[in-house]
């Protein structure tokens, strides 16, 4: 503890992951870093509730989902046609990675078992149209990179803020690739993460079509230590 607190001494940097004891720090000396994971979850989540294109295959997840976990007679029947094994997670509003693994465990299913339950128990409305089976399956192949950067960035056991500035230049990369069912969507996530990390883009000499106007905490990865983490390399 003692050696940490010298560093950000010397550093002026602290983060929301890092609690000081009373007295230790000036805060008022020092640049405050808001949760990288939390900025990530902001990203995804404001633009996956515009997700117009893919808002019919959601709804009939979060019902699908609601049926296997609130009745006993559906979900008895889903794990005699999908197999025991078979689990769809519920989703935690307050964590979009909740609904990504709900997405992805769902897309793993066998689409024809699914429907013909789905069709045997009267709920055509929830049986999934191949329309529908290719919005999903790109929206979770959207979301994968945003998932696994949340669970790389949130180890208790490593040194995470060197992860920073990789992995959204690794995210801007990845949304750059064309998207035929989906390309309004990936659009406003590029647009987003450069708005919310506009500094990164700045400071590396990397052109940002947006601006960022929340300056109390979407401009703050701006750090030296996040920066250098990446170019040095």
């Amino acid at each position: 503890m003692q050696m940490l607190t010298k560093m950000i001494h010397l550093c002026g940097v602290w983060t929301d992951d890092f609690e000081l004891d009373a007295g230790a720090l000036p805060i008022s000396d020092c640049e405050h870093i808001p949760c990288f994971a939390h900025l990530l979850q902001l990203v995804v989540r404001d633009r996956l509730r515009n997700l117009t294109a893919a808002r019919s295959v959601i709804a009939k997840c979060s019902k699908l989902t609601n049926l296997v976990h609130q009745s006993a007679l559906f979900c008895g029947s889903f794990e005699t046609a999908m197999g025991s094994g078979s689990i769809i997670p519920r989703a935690n509003e307050t964590r979009w990675n909740s609904t990504f693994r709900q997405f992805r465990a769902i897309l793993a299913l066998d689409k024809t078992k699914l429907n013909t339950l789905l069709h045997e128990c009267g709920h055509d409305n929830l049986v999934l149209t191949c329309k529908d089976i290719g919005l999903h399956g790109e929206v979770v192949r959207i979301l994968l990179h945003f998932c696994e950067a949340t669970d790389l960035t949130q180890g208790d056991k490593t040194v995470t803020i060197s992860y920073v500035t990789p992995i959204v230049l690794s995210l801007d990369k990845q949304l750059q690739q064309p998207s035929n069912l989906c390309s309004s969507f990936v659009s406003a996530l590029r647009s987003s993460l450069r708005d919310r990390f506009a500094s990164i883009f700045v400071q590396l000499e990397i052109t940002n079509p947006g601006a960022c106007h929340d300056e109390s905490s979407t401009s703050r990865f701006n750090s030296c230590l996040l920066i250098a983490g990446y170019t040095k390399c």
